[in-house]
């Protein structure tokens, strides 16, 4: 029987009615020794992000939404330490889609990539005849990839092989600037530590 390699996260912070749904979804590449996590995040609209005390909703104002619609993807993959720098794809679903959306979005998505040394991931914009609710005027998913870092720490090994010298790595979050680094095992001992660059 296969086992599951999927894991779902959701956001603590997540209004009340969709706190049942999941907001990340997370596969590892490989699955048995991973150097990669896909991340593939829920629609995400243009809700304002948690305040005290709330922020209306901005229903009439699409640039808004489609601000904030980038501000809940960056909330959703950072439960899987992902930044908006590590996006591969975005798709935008825009209802009753007009022309002048689109400078809009451009504008935004600019805006927010600023931060990121340029980054500008591919995009598709769909337009679509309705979303969940009728003031939704734009909805953001996002599928990203974050290199998993190794750490080289001493082997628990129960060889009686002295010879072979003890490593392991732990998998441990990602930093975009390191090489990943994976474990290679043999039955009882481990035989070394391949550095992929």
């Amino acid at each position: 029987m296969a086992s599951h390699i999927v894991s779902v996260h959701k956001r603590t912070d997540a209004p009340p009615a969709v706190k049942t749904l999941s907001n990340l979804a997370i596969v590892p590449i490989p699955p048995n020794n991973p150097s990669v996590h896909m991340l593939y995040t829920a629609g995400s609209v243009g809700s304002p992000m948690p305040t005290e005390p709330p922020t209306p909703f901005p229903k009439d104002d699409f640039e808004q939404q489609a601000i904030n619609c980038f501000l809940n993807v960056k909330a959703s993959l950072a439960l899987g330490n992902g930044t908006p720098r590590d996006i591969v794809k975005l798709t935008w679903y825009i209802p009753n889609y007009e022309a002048s959306y689109r400078d809009i979005l451009i504008n935004a998505t600019r805006n927010f990539f600023a931060d990121y040394d340029g980054h500008a991931p591919p995009s598709t914009l769909v337009g679509v005849k309705d979303l969940a609710l009728p003031w939704y005027k734009a909805e953001l998913e996002a599928v990203a990839a974050i290199e998993l870092v190794g750490k080289i720490e001493e082997c628990k090994s129960d060889s009686n092989e002295g010879d072979i010298p003890p490593h392991i790595v732990e998998l441990t979050g990602h930093d975009e600037f390191s090489p990943s680094a994976f474990l290679i095992r043999r039955w009882e001992w481990c035989i070394g530590v391949v550095v992929i660059l």
